[in-house]
């Protein structure tokens, strides 16, 4: 007698196709997320409502980036900027202190290094940069307090709408006993401070400060 095989219920199909369709739809997920924020070594960063707070503590690398993404972003960068700061859409505050001068460990950096950029981007912006506290002399150290930072030595752009920056050099260092080193210039030879199109408030280069203060620009 022959032996037909018995038929395949329909119901058995239904774990093979709700398993293909379950892998089609996580490869098609990370697809859909939008991208992440470059962020540089010593960074961090925390979404809020509109945008992002993102902190630094150990300036931008050089060749490294940091993309703040869409939004009202507030940056907080502490260092030197070697890198790149691109603020991207949404009205930004961008604070840039440079690194501070610390006796037989740290000189005295600027807020942009030569090769460092910081771009507002789109939007309305405002842009602090401040060069590096000079080094300070210790009581028990023969050695003469420092001058302050420059505040940008590289490029800092605004964008199309009406942006507000501000460059000051880093403060001299602390008085020996009776006086203190002179402050830092806002800007040297090379250096861009550039608003863009829109009706800016951004001050100008001036010359270094008397000492223990700094200098604007």
């Amino acid at each position: 007698m022959r032996i037909h095989p018995l038929p395949r219920r329909p119901g058995r199909r239904w774990p093979v196709l709700v398993a293909a369709v379950s892998a089609a739809a996580l490869t098609q997920i990370p697809l859909t997320l939008p991208a992440h924020a470059a962020v540089p070594t010593g960074c961090t960063v925390v979404p809020v409502t509109d945008g992002n707070t993102i902190t630094c503590t150990a300036g931008i690398p050089a060749g490294q980036t940091l993309d703040t993404g869409p939004g009202n972003d507030h940056i907080t960068i502490t260092g030197t900027v070697l890198g790149t700061v691109n603020g991207q859409e949404g009205d930004d505050q961008i604070t840039v202190t440079g690194t501070p001068g610390v006796l037989n460990v740290t000189p005295t950096g600027p807020g942009v290094a030569p090769a460092g950029i910081v771009d507002g981007g789109a939007g309305t912006d405002t842009i602090t940069v401040t060069g590096g506290a000079g080094i300070a002399k210790f009581p028990s150290k023969n050695v003469a307090v420092g001058t302050g930072g420059p505040g940008v030595l590289g490029a800092v752009r605004g964008g199309t709408e009406a942006d507000s920056i501000t460059v000051t050099g880093g403060a001299g260092g602390a008085p020996n006993p009776n006086r203190g080193a002179p402050g830092g210039p806002g800007t040297s030879t090379g250096a861009v401070v550039d608003g863009g199109d829109g009706a800016d408030t951004s001050p100008w280069r001036a010359a270094a400060a008397v000492w223990g203060t700094t200098a604007g620009c």
